[in-house]
């Protein structure tokens, strides 16, 4: 993957969990591409934009404090 797509996926990554641990949905809306399919532990098939959202929003709702500690990121085509 070249060093400019690892770059952007990276400043992404950052941004989305910074908004999560903000606690900014709206960001987290905006960073997540209309087509995203995320998967989840448990998840029998990808959920879509407005379904991840939803989750992200449940989560922020429910919790007081969120902190991410990156142990390993994996970076593809496309995706983190």
């Amino acid at each position: 993957m070249p060093e400019t797509d690892t770059d952007s996926l990276t400043d992404v990554a950052e941004r989305l969990f910074g908004a999560i641990e903000c606690g900014d949905i709206a960001a987290v809306a905006q960073l997540f591409s209309p087509t995203v399919a995320v998967w989840k532990s448990g998840d029998v098939r990808d959920n879509d934009h407005a379904r991840s959202v939803k989750i992200i929003n449940w989560f922020i709702t429910t919790t007081t404090d969120r902190r991410y500690e990156i142990l390993d990121r994996q970076l593809f085509g496309g995706g983190f």
